[in-house]
């Protein structure tokens, strides 16, 4: 029985670890060639190992996806060695390891979780889209977590505002 993303490309940001290694995992499963994106070099060479050990139908780029020459040059670089791109799932971000106090979180802190949650996808979506244009389109999954909804915790990863006193 044929697998349903059989000759189909993914691109898994945040891929190397916990949720986003899943997805790439299950991606792979269905036949997808997979592109596990991370920050963490050993952690990202490590996981496309551990989907394909030949490199064959995985492969594994670091990509601080804050920048958009490194988010650019990537998705080049995979477009050129297995053409299209047909899957963009968005993981990378969280509240990565920032405070958690109101009070103790530094502009640092803010700009940090930001860059990844909101300007990673965009800088991915931005360029992937002009990709799948010119090709029979794609599908894009933008992941974004519960706190999105509000949490009196991380602060400047939540959208609930600090309870009034």
């Amino acid at each position: 029985m044929p697998k349903r993303l059989e000759n189909k490309t993914a691109v898994v940001t945040g891929g190397a670890q916990g949720l986003g290694f899943a997805i790439a995992t299950a991606l792979y499963n269905e036949g997808a060639r997979v592109a596990v994106v991370d920050i963490a070099e050993e952690a990202v060479h490590k996981a496309a190992l551990r989907l394909d050990g030949s490199g064959e139908h995985s492969m594994g780029a670091v990509v601080d996806v804050t920048q958009k020459k490194q988010v650019s040059a990537f998705l080049k670089k995979l477009q050129s060695e297995w053409g299209t791109i047909d899957i963009l799932v968005n993981n990378a971000g969280g509240a990565l390891h920032t405070p958690h106090r109101l009070e103790e979180i530094e502009e640092k802190h803010w700009d940090l979780v930001m860059n990844v949650n909101l300007k990673g996808a965009f800088f991915f979506c931005q360029e992937t889209i002009l990709q799948m244009a010119g090709q029979a389109g794609g599908s894009i999954v933008n992941i974004s977590a519960l706190a999105g909804t509000g949490t009196p915790r991380w602060r400047e990863y939540s959208t609930r505002p600090p309870r009034q006193v």
